[in-house]
Order: C-alpha cells, then structure tokens, then sequence
C-alpha cells in the first residue's frame, strides 16, 4: 500500500539544526510542523538518533545539560512525524555499493553519509533533505532528489477565503 503523504527523508543534519532553531533554517520548523499534523511523514536513518546526541552550545566545551537531552528524547517519540529506518544487513550491503560507486568515481565517501542514503532508498522515500552539497550526485543512484530543504512538501494549507 502506498503511503498517504511524502516520506521526507532529513540526514540528521537536518534535526540539529531544527532542535537548534537555526533562523537561518527556519523551514525545518514549518516542515516539522507539517510533519506533526500529518501532511508529510520524516523518516531518517536509527544512526541519526546517535548523530542527534548534543546542540551546539554542549559541543564547544560547555557543560551537558539535561534539558537539551530531554528536547532531543522527546523529538525522537514524535512517532506521528518520525519514522526511524533500522540499519540491517541489506541497508549495509546498499551503503557498501554506494561507497564502491563513489570511489569508482574518486567522489568523497563516508560511511554514514552511505548509510543515510541507502536508507532513504529502502524507504522509499520521496525526496531527501540534507544541508551536504556532495550528497546530490547519488540521487540517480538511489532515485529520488536529494535537495536542501524546502517548503515543497508543506502540506499544511490555510484555505482562502474569497472576498467577493
């Protein structure tokens, strides 16, 4: 069966800077509320939720603190927004094809980069967002668009109301 809305794939880059509230990247909170009311669907590969593990401010040397980790944990149970893809043998396998395209054509490889793809393929998902400018040669690979994120699957529609 098919699914009712877009699977949007987002690389964890993508919930770092939602989590964050990058301004710059403030289509991430319009798609993430999208995601909440059911117009598009996040999925994201199991390795995100260890790429998620700190904001920032934690990771230039300042203390750990425990209402940060608290917002990540309660992000990851938005289980009507987010689905976690789990890595498993053929996930790999497809990640290892990638990795072997991409030194084939002297491309910079990262297995976790590999991995994030292939599960985008295995979801079948309808386009992937990333904020990594070398992840857009794959997309013919694992055929689907591969693009920063945009408002092209806000959902969310207010209805217009005509004056006449």
């Amino acid at each position: 069966m098919a699914p009712s809305r877009p699977l949007v794939y987002w690389d964890a880059c993508c919930f770092l800077s939602y989590l964050s509230g990058d301004p710059s990247r403030s289509v991430l909170r319009t798609l993430m509320e999208d995601a909440r009311a059911g117009g598009i669907l996040l999925v994201t590969s199991a390795i995100s939720i260890a790429e998620v593990a700190y904001l920032a401010p934690e990771g230039l040397g300042r203390p750990l603190d425990q209402t940060i980790e608290e917002k990540i944990e309660r992000m990851w149970g938005w289980v009507q927004a987010i689905r976690i893809v789990e890595t498993h043998a053929g996930i790999g396998r497809r990640a290892r094809e990638l990795l072997r395209h991409a030194l084939e054509n002297r491309w910079e490889r990262n297995p976790r980069d590999a991995i994030h793809l292939a599960s985008a393929q295995h979801a079948s998902a309808t386009t992937v967002h990333t904020y990594d400018e070398k992840w857009d040669r794959f997309a013919p690979l694992i055929g689907t668009s591969v693009v920063r994120p945009d408002l092209l699957y806000v959902t969310q529609a207010v209805p217009r109301t005509s004056t006449s």
